[in-house]
């Protein structure tokens, strides 16, 4: 991709691996799955915000972001 677009990459993942995402020191791990969903456990600097989107579309309208 060029330059500032973005794009999607979608993954399979099964419990206990990984995601590294680039050099922002964000881990990414597969605490549980089943077939209904995942549950995610995320390491990262206190300094990143993390949200679920609904909850930071929110924060964004009401111009907390």
């Amino acid at each position: 991709t060029s330059q500032g677009s973005k794009g999607n990459l979608v993954m399979y993942f099964c419990k206990g691996e990984r995601a590294i995402i680039d050099d922002m020191n964000i881990v990414v791990t597969v605490v549980e799955s089943d077939f209904g969903g995942c549950k995610l456990a995320f390491e990262a600097d206190r300094s990143v915000r993390i949200d679920r989107e609904k909850v930071y579309q929110k924060k964004k309208a009401d111009g907390n972001y």
